[in-house]
């Protein structure tokens, strides 16, 4: 039997008050470990057991972070230093049996592909991005150029911000037209049939809605201003009707198409005020005042009376003086006034007589008349012939030696103006003209391809605790000092080098210090570092449809005016006729006097 060795021993908290000697050993009953003991700090140093269960891995992270092992302390493994791996080549790294790097170098990117079960996703060199599996992105997505779905785009709790000069949401359907743009066309918000190059509907800065074409409403509209159109409104449905409430007063009305007729209906009692039959005629249930006058071509029935008159009996009396020509009928009479009365009386036959005797041409009266033979009444004078007439403003008398015709006839005349001298400026002044319109610029169309280049994007190396398999084989050294107190043998196992230790009486003898080791521990084995994330490339392809730009001009109206001088030096003008033609038209007539 090997001889029995036993310390000084105790647990970890009756370490924790204990401050033992320079080179004194004691064993942690709680830990399972020996102490080391520097004369100094108190609880001394726990060495680690060899399957490292006492060491936790914070211990050993921190004491690696903070230089336990130093970098310089390790043999160089002959990889040349520097950094492997770029945006275009992948690292590769080669590690032995003991954790060194034994080699490094570089291979380029041509393809990488994610997998994951059946999902993956491939980079290709120079290529795009394919998957096969759905994306979920928890943090948005930054798009500098354009999307290109062929299926759905979902967004659950989040925004899609298009942002750009125009930023166009293209609605292309693979089988059938039309397709569309949804777009902010500098303010406006637009919806456009990019198959037919039109606007369907639009919202510009103000508010104001402008669409296109007809618009189907099968849940009604409810408006809060004023409707404005340019075009009709057609509201189709039995009975179709339109009302009108006012929120302050009553009554409340409705225009009403009730089977053809169309009606004013008075909604808060319930009664038509107003109709058009399908016959044309009106009817009005109520009183009617016309403030201007009513034009009738028709004739007017009348059931009642008019302002208390019977219009029927007033007919027959009538007639009795007027026909139904509107002629006075043969045999009325009537009083004849005086002839000094100037009213608006109706004449009498005897009244015109006395009139016209009274007030009419007194005898001898001379007067014009354009016909050949005097009216009855007037005689024709015969003293004046083939003359013209002249207005005076004295005494009228008649004078004269050539004919009219002789006068007004066809003649040759030849004459030389006097010269005359003339000098000066002439101004010339441009009228005023006003022009407003607009100047429309040819539509263009534009399409091609937007390629989006590479990215790279680096991964990182995971962390690893080391394991005591994958730890070097080493050893720990410790000094053990001898006393001799009685001797004591057992068997068993004990410290290497160390067979027994001699203790006589209670006199304790210095034998000295002996340098021993505690035995090896550590497997020298590998061991490997995760690796996420690799260098790839992202390329994507933007394909635009050829679409128009319009502009227009509008100019406002303005005017043009423009000034000239003319100077002319001073000459002379001569005239020559050869034939002046006076034959001017006329019309004969005639002098009579009253009889």
């Amino acid at each position: 039997m090997a001889k029995l060795l036993k310390l000084r021993r105790g647990t970890t908290s009756q370490h924790n008050t204990f401050t033992g000697a320079e080179g004194e050993v004691t064993i942690d009953t709680t830990k399972d470990t020996a102490v080391v003991h520097d004369g100094s700090q108190a609880g001394g140093r726990p060495l680690a057991r060899e399957d490292m269960s006492n060491v936790s891995s914070a211990s050993i992270a921190g004491r690696l972070g903070a230089g336990a092992i130093q970098g310089t302390q390790l043999e160089n493994s002959g990889v040349t230093a520097g950094a492997y791996g770029s945006s275009s080549a992948i690292p590769i790294v080669t590690v032995d049996a003991q954790g060194l790097v034994t080699a490094a170098s570089t291979t380029a990117i041509d393809s990488t592909t994610i997998a994951n079960g059946s999902a993956s996703v491939a980079v290709s060199n120079n290529g795009p991005i394919t998957s096969n599996a759905n994306h979920d992105f928890s943090a948005g997505i930054d798009v500098t150029g354009n999307i290109t779905a062929t299926g759905d785009l979902t967004v659950t709790g989040g925004d899609i911000h298009i942002q750009g000069t125009e930023a166009k949401l293209h609605l292309t359907d693979t089988n059938n037209d039309d397709d569309f743009l949804v777009f902010n066309n500098n303010g406006t918000f637009k919806v456009y049939d990019a198959t037919n190059n039109a606007d369907r509907f639009q919202i510009d800065s103000n508010g104001g809605v402008t669409i296109g074409g007809n618009t189907d409403f099968g849940l009604g509209i409810d408006v809060t201003g004023d409707i404005t159109t340019t075009g009709d409104i057609d509201i189709n449905s039995t009975h179709p009707r339109i009302d009108l409430n006012d929120t302050g007063a009553n009554p409340d009305w409705s225009i009403i198409n009730n089977d053809g007729v169309l009606g004013l209906y008075d909604q808060t009692n319930g009664a038509y005020r107003f109709n058009v039959n399908t016959d044309g005629h009106v009817d009005v249930a109520g009183n009617l005042d016309v403030g201007a006058g009513v034009d009738v071509t028709g004739n007017i029935t009348v059931t009642g009376t008019v302002d208390g008159v019977n219009i029927g009996g007033q007919n027959t009396l009538m007639r009795s003086v007027v026909d139904s020509t509107g002629v006075i009928a043969s045999g009325v009479t009537g009083t004849t006034p005086s002839t000094s009365d100037n009213t608006t009386k109706v004449a009498t036959t005897a009244f015109v007589r006395s009139a016209i005797s009274t007030y009419g041409f007194p005898s001898g009266t001379l007067m014009l008349f354009a016909q050949t033979s005097a009216p009855t009444g007037w005689t024709k004078s015969t003293t004046h012939n083939n003359k013209a007439l002249r207005v005076v403003s004295g005494s009228a008398s008649s004078g004269g030696t050539n004919a009219f015709t002789t006068a007004f006839g066809a003649r040759g005349i030849n004459a030389n103006a006097s010269n005359t001298t003339q000098g000066g400026n002439v101004s010339v002044s441009v009228a005023n003209s006003t022009q407003g319109g607009n100047v429309s610029v040819a539509s263009t169309t534009a399409g091609g391809n937007l390629s989006i280049g590479s990215t790279s994007t680096s991964g990182t190396v995971n962390s690893h605790t080391l394991s005591v398999n994958e730890m070097p084989s080493h050893q720990h050294g410790m000094t053990f000092v001898a006393a001799r107190n009685q001797a004591r043998y057992a068997g068993g196992p004990g410290i290497q080098g160390v067979s027994y230790v001699n203790q006589q009486n209670n006199a304790r003898q210095n034998f000295g210090s002996t340098n021993v080791a505690v035995n090896a521990t550590g497997g020298n084995g590998g061991h490997s570092h995760g690796f996420s994330g690799g260098s790839h490339n992202h390329n994507g392809s933007l394909s635009g449809t050829a679409h128009n730009h319009n502009a227009t001009f509008s100019g406002s109206a303005h005017n043009h005016n423009a000034t000239g001088s003319f100077s002319g030096s001073a000459h002379n003008h001569s005239i020559s006729v050869g034939n002046l033609d006076m034959a001017v038209q006329y019309v004969d007539v005639i002098i009579a006097s009253k009889d």
